[in-house]
């Protein structure tokens, strides 16, 4: 953590290296911030735009924070990175939904706004928990909602991101089945 209690790096393997990773990682992490931030405060926007990446990443952002972080940052001429970017700060709001889930009386409201963001093109960006459990949701969701097509569609962005990992590869058979078993 820094000075003012941000995370610098996340906890990897629970042994001695794995702490020392992480503790050479955060050093890394903080000098990186230091030489990111004199650039964005010289109007490097390469320089912001890393700079809101990596504290997306570590989670310093709420979804208010992000998106008046993103507004600073100004039009991105890049449409790879305005699409990446836009993918980052989604990926807050799923995470900000996530964290309003107290209950499993709760689950079906935030799987709703899920679903909405879906169909609305916006998915979070990467291969990380939050897009994992986002994808899982709506795929859920569309298959027990009936909509082939939804649990189609969001099924195979699903196996795009995670179909290597073999950690997922049951859960991908057992969907693929339930879609399949699916009218329309």
């Amino acid at each position: 953590m820094d000075a003012d209690g941000n995370v610098l790096a996340k906890g990897g393997r629970r042994t001695v290296a794995g702490f020392d990773d992480m503790m050479t990682k955060a050093a890394k992490t903080q000098t990186e911030f230091v030489t990111l931030g004199k650039k964005a405060k010289a109007g490097d926007q390469k320089a912001r735009i890393a700079l809101f990446e990596k504290h997306v990443e570590l989670g310093h952002y709420d979804l208010k924070e992000a998106k008046a972080e993103l507004e600073k940052i100004g039009k991105i001429e890049d449409e790879a990175v305005a699409k990446r970017l836009e993918g980052q700060l989604t990926g807050v709001e799923v995470n900000e939904i996530m964290s309003s889930v107290k209950s499993r009386a709760d689950i079906p409201k935030a799987v709703e706004k899920f679903v909405k963001m879906w169909k609305q093109g916006r998915v979070p960006a990467g291969n990380g928990n939050t897009a994992l459990q986002f994808l899982a949701s709506v795929v859920n969701h569309s298959i027990q909602k009936k909509d082939k097509t939804a649990a189609t569609a969001a099924m195979a962005e699903f196996e795009k991101r995670f179909g290597k990992d073999r950690r997922y590869q049951r859960f991908i058979e057992q969907q693929k089945q339930r879609i399949d078993k699916l009218d329309g």
